[in-house]
């Protein structure tokens, strides 16, 4: 089937100190109040979060609010300074100098840029000028690489082209930094085209400044498809988590088979204990994927109608991290950290059972209904799990304590690992069957005794020690530690239980004092030297002068 694309250029005809009066065509229909982010319809006087849901909608007049100022905006003004009417005021005097580009899919997924200009007619300009150079490209099949570029490389290719063309020095210049200025616009625009497509037809701009784009649809949301270089993302990851190469590399082989299955998606449970670098792992693949990564606290989670966080408390927070767009929110990388608190004896515990029962929905993929607040009628929005890689992670010492053979170095292969079954999980991690039976996979990250901490503070990207070089360098001074401060820090975070993640602390309470003395007798000393007593005694420590 094919979908219309309609990029159209908005502005608020009026101001009042409760509502902004939009209009379309010359017609009056409806107000947008930015206290609450809602819409309302100015026949029915209705609330609603986008327009389509109001009577005066018109399928050529699709528009959706998601992005524009929020309350919350509003009461920071207030904080800032002034009343609260000041700060209306303020905000409402500078609504005057707003557009709003309104991009519309036949009323799916709309979603709004703002632009601030001196006047209407320069951003029609703008959004003519850039909307034509779009449509050009989008026809012709040589530039379509284009379309898969970063923006910014696209304004030098840009650039290019128009050069080639025969633009003036002038001309260009001035259209460069239009694009540059709205970046955000063309980086929109591209993504509307990014798909297979047999160009731009009917595109010729009117007098309601709007463009139309034909492109294929065949009625499924858009998936982001990730090419993954297995070796150089194990290479990326390992530089930071370290010890861990083995369990690193079969979650990231697994993650690459689940973004090439077509079908339903495999769950993976990571184990381990505390600090061993399951959370940073997620976190560095999610940035390679460039994909949106939500940590969820299971500790945190209840059913829902009681105290604590549901699962569509997390979605909405992960909606707002997006920006408020849906389409990327859904191809989120999903981690729900200590879920092995969750096991419990009793089914019905509201915050135990009932919980992991309650998450079998989200495993299965569904689709939610996420709003800030469920007493504004109709201002939720709809949110499908279906795409979403989704992972969960846990200690499960009851799991691995006394069921085998533990691997007590570090060194990859010393011992082999205890592997538990699906049973084990059920009968002493708690978790019911029907929940571990969504994670087929499981991957163990190891414990990290005192050697690999040491390892951890001399090779590993996130080095808390290193960052303390860092610092004290900027000040003019190295920081010298001796293998014994190494080893001592390292026995102080298994004494604490912390692993990896206790380092930072420790390091950070024993270079303070010592940091303080060289700043506030800056230019003197040129070394500190930190060994095992100050780990102890963070007040011992050897400064080296300049001038010894």
């Amino acid at each position: 089937m094919s979908e219309k694309v309609v990029v159209t250029l908005m502005k608020k005809r009026k101001i009042t100190n409760e509502c902004s009066v939009f209009t379309v065509s010359s017609t009056r229909i409806g107000y947008y109040d930015p206290r609450v982010n809602l819409f309302y319809d100015n026949k029915t006087k209705g609330c609603y979060p986008n327009i389509r849901n109001v009577a005066s909608y018109k399928k050529d007049n699709t528009l959706a609010f998601d992005n524009l100022v929020r309350y919350d905006d509003l009461e920071q003004a207030v904080v800032d300074g002034g009343t609260f009417n000041d700060a209306l005021k303020r905000y409402t005097d500078d609504c005057k100098r707003h557009f709003y580009v309104v991009i519309s899919r036949d009323g799916v997924n709309s979603s709004v840029i703002t632009l601030n200009v001196d006047d209407f007619e320069d951003a029609t300009g703008k959004i003519k000028d850039i909307s034509a150079l779009i449509s050009g490209i989008s026809r012709d099949k040589d530039n379509r690489g284009l379309l898969n570029m970063d923006v910014d490389e696209a304004l030098l290719s840009l650039r290019d082209m128009i050069t080639d063309g025969g633009r003036s020095k002038e001309d260009l210049e001035l259209l460069k930094n239009e694009l540059l200025y709205y970046r955000s616009i063309v980086k929109e625009l591209l993504n509307l085209v990014a798909f297979e497509m047999n160009g731009v037809r009917d595109n010729e701009l009117d007098d309601s400044d709007t463009v139309s784009v034909e492109k294929v649809d065949d009625g499924s949301k858009k998936v982001i498809l990730s090419d993954i270089n297995i070796d150089e993302l194990v290479g990326l990851v390992t530089k930071t988590v370290v010890h861990q190469d083995d369990a690193v590399r079969r979650l990231v082989l697994e993650i690459e088979r689940n973004l090439e299955s077509d079908g339903e998606k495999d769950g993976i449970l990571i184990t381990g204990s505390t600090g061993v670098g399951k959370t940073m792992t997620i976190n560095l693949i999610a940035k390679y994927l460039d994909r949106p990564v939500k940590i969820i606290d299971s500790t945190q989670l209840t059913v829902p109608g009681y105290v604590g966080k549901s699962v569509e408390d997390y979605l909405y927070e992960l909606l707002c991290d997006c920006n408020g767009d849906v389409e990327r929110a859904e191809q989120a990388i999903i981690f729900f950290d200590e879920i092995d608190k969750k096991g419990s004896e009793k089914k019905s515990d509201i915050s135990g059972q009932g919980v992991l029962n309650v998450l079998l929905k989200f495993l299965d993929g569904t689709e939610y209904d996420v709003t800030s607040d469920r007493r504004i009628p109709g201002s939720a929005q709809k949110i499908s799990t279906k795409n979403m890689l989704v992972l969960a992670g846990g200690s499960f010492a009851d799991v691995y304590k006394n069921s085998g053979p533990k691997q007590i170095g570090f060194l990859d292969g010393e011992k082999k690992e205890y592997v538990p079954s699906a049973t084990d999980f059920v009968e002493k991690g708690m978790m019911t069957k029907d929940f571990i039976g969504r994670f087929p996979i499981i991957i163990h990250y190891n414990d990290l005794d005192a050697k690999a901490l040491v390892d951890v503070l001399v090779n590993s990207e996130a080095s808390p020690l290193k960052r303390e070089r860092d610092v004290f360098s900027k000040a003019g001074v190295k920081l010298t530690v001796t293998e014994d401060y190494m080893e001592a820090v390292a026995r102080a975070a298994i004494n604490m239980e912390t692993g990896a993640r206790g380092l930072k602390g420790i390091v950070k309470n024993t270079t303070w004092p010592s940091y303080d003395k060289v700043k506030s007798e800056s230019g003197v000393y040129r070394e500190v030297v930190l060994d095992e007593k100050t780990v102890s005694d963070n007040k011992v420590y050897v400064l080296r002068k300049k001038d010894d």
